[in-house]
């Protein structure tokens, strides 16, 4: 990863960026480039977070009514803000000579592009660095502090050379989500998420929102959504190598059944909505169910994020995933039954999933209804992992933290995941939120400064 300075040289900054990840490289670049002094400080041992585990996606929905469809319960005003400074994101990152891979249309409606993600981060850090601002590692933010009308003036933070304070005209919250915490995902998304699979790097633990809380800051009025997808159970491994060999992207296509034997969503709505629902079943797990045309189309086609050819089924039964392939529904029927499923519960679902005649009380499917009749016959037991939560600190389209009466936390932004609101148990796109919120919190910071000189 990028090379990072290994000193605190100048304890007082124009910005102060918490969190080395997208979001907050981000930000420190583009302040540092209108010739703000900047200090980024990243807890873990290189900076990158989440961003520089991923395929390098950078994409959104085209317009703000595309936006409004696929996330429903998402921050129309964030979400306002998304597509109107999306184009302008795109641009900086080609600015700065980031390559473009590929063209990319994601989840039938969004649009982008695949980027050299760690190339991006890498050339972040060092407009920071050549600007004459810092960015340092394995440093931990203990507590931020306020003047005594409640401004936000910096932080007290810790290395390996002891504590230090570091003043900031304003501070920028980019730690992530709390998605690496199993005691805030269950406190705050369900009681099933503290064994809930990781699919994101570990130092997002929620201390951005703990820091902003215990400033006055609020935090979303919901905090139960997340992105991430379902991925094979029981997995005997799961590293960044394997984030997305063990996805079940396909599952949109699928029939998706509990330990009842009944369907319980729409899985057509899409994997990302998939994963929250299996989530909340009573054994946080469920069973994917295809037939040979959708294990031919979907999952040994080529793969969503890399566009390599991958069996998926494959790589689920390496790690140890519990899985049948059988010539006939009754035979799927007494494999199941093994497992502890009600496999009579399961062949009259099927039954009434190609027909297309549900029970009142049974989810229906919007889309791609086609029947699973061609054998062989494929369940797979699959479970919830989770990238990002969605809940966080209430932000407004400055990317200005809010408090409890909906006012700005003086001196105090969050973005990306550290700042909520903006999708709700949707999502159109990790990356863009980072980039795209990074830098709207640099311009805020850099006309809060202008308007105090």
């Amino acid at each position: 990863m990028a090379k990072a300075s290994s000193s605190k040289a100048n304890l007082d900054a124009d910005l102060l960026v918490i969190g080395g990840g997208a979001a907050g490289l981000s930000a420190a670049a583009t302040a540092a480039r209108e010739g703000a002094h900047v200090i980024v400080l990243e807890r873990d041992e290189e900076i990158g977070g989440s961003a520089a585990l991923s395929a390098g996606w950078l994409w959104s929905a085209p317009t703000l009514g595309v936006f409004r469809e696929e996330n429903p319960l998402g921050s129309v005003e964030l979400g306002k803000v998304l597509i109107e400074d999306f184009p302008s994101a795109l641009e900086w990152v080609s600015s700065l000579g980031v390559a473009r891979f590929r063209p990319l249309v994601v989840y039938r409606f969004g649009r982008g592009f695949q980027i050299d993600i760690v190339d991006y981060l890498r050339k972040c850090a060092s407009i920071v660095n050549s600007s004459g601002g810092n960015v340092v590692c394995r440093v931990d933010v203990r507590t931020l502090i306020q003047s005594a009308d409640g401004r936000v003036v910096g932080a007290r933070v810790k290395d390996k050379e002891g504590t230090a304070i570091i003043t900031a005209r304003n501070t920028l919250l980019a730690t992530g989500g709390f998605q690496g915490s199993p005691k805030l995902r269950a406190k705050y998304i369900h009681k099933n998420a503290r064994r809930m699979m990781l699919r994101s790097n570990r130092q997002s633990v929620g201390h951005g929102l703990r820091l902003g809380l215990k400033v006055g800051a609020a935090s979303t009025t919901w905090m139960d959504g997340f992105y991430g997808h379902l991925i094979s159970s029981p997995a005997n491994r799961f590293t960044p190598s394997d984030f997305t060999a063990l996805s079940q992207y396909y599952s949109n296509y699928s029939m998706l059944i509990n330990w009842n034997g009944d369907r319980f969503t729409d899985e057509s709505a899409g994997d990302q909505f998939n994963v929250q629902a299996v989530l909340r079943q009573p054994h946080g797990k469920a069973v994917v169910i295809v037939d040979e045309r959708v294990r031919q189309e979907r999952v040994v086609g080529p793969d969503v994020e890399t566009g390599a050819k991958i069996d998926k089924f494959k790589e689920a039964v390496d790690a140890g995933a519990r899985f049948l392939a059988c010539e006939s529904v009754d035979e799927l029927a007494r494999g199941l039954r093994i497992w502890g499923v009600d496999g009579d519960a399961f062949v009259r679902t099927l039954a009434r999933y190609n027909t297309g005649v549900f029970l009142p009380d049974e989810p229906q499917r919007k889309r791609w209804g086609k029947p699973l009749v061609e054998p062989p016959f494929y369940a797979l037991e699959v479970q919830p992992a989770i990238t990002f939560s969605q809940g966080g600190l209430e932000i407004d389209p400055a990317a200005r933290v809010l408090n409890w009466s909906g006012t700005p936390v003086i001196g105090l932004l969050a973005a990306g995941a550290a700042g909520g609101g903006l999708y709700n148990k949707a999502y159109a796109g990790g990356l863009a939120m980072a980039v795209v919120f990074g830098r709207r919190a640099a311009l805020t910071a850099l006309e809060s400064n202008a308007q105090v000189q």
